[in-house]
């Protein structure tokens, strides 16, 4: 479903998790990604189980000032109890993996997921 921005995704996740106790997973590009990070501060508060994946910095390009990229990961930190860049594509179905089970198991929380374009 498509929303008018990022923050509504994380809401729209974060309802999903607490209506139906299923990991609720939204979506930003990189250029989106502090909006997304802004609308996980309510399930990070009500415990929601929800997936945010971003999309994340060019390694190739980094620290090479290209327009409006900048490290969005560290936002991610007081809202998530898992927050990581998926630095190689190979890793991404284990490191999705990884993200549904911190998502879910013990103290359910909202987790973040970079993935760099390659």
């Amino acid at each position: 479903m498509h929303v008018h921005s990022e923050a509504t995704a994380a809401y729209m996740a974060d309802g999903y998790a607490r209506a139906t106790g299923k990991p609720g997973i939204c979506m930003a590009q990189v250029i989106g990604a502090l909006n997304l990070a802004a609308g996980l501060r309510d399930p990070w508060l009500a415990k929601a189980p929800v997936i945010a994946m971003t999309g994340g910095r060019d390694p190739k390009t980094k620290f090479r000032h290209v327009y409006q990229e900048v490290d969005d990961v560290p936002a991610f930190e007081p809202v998530t109890k898992f927050n990581a860049t998926v630095d190689d594509v190979s890793r991404f179905p284990d490191m999705v993996r990884q993200a549904f089970r911190e998502a879910t198991t013990g103290t359910p929380g909202p987790v973040h997921l970079a993935v760099p374009r390659e």
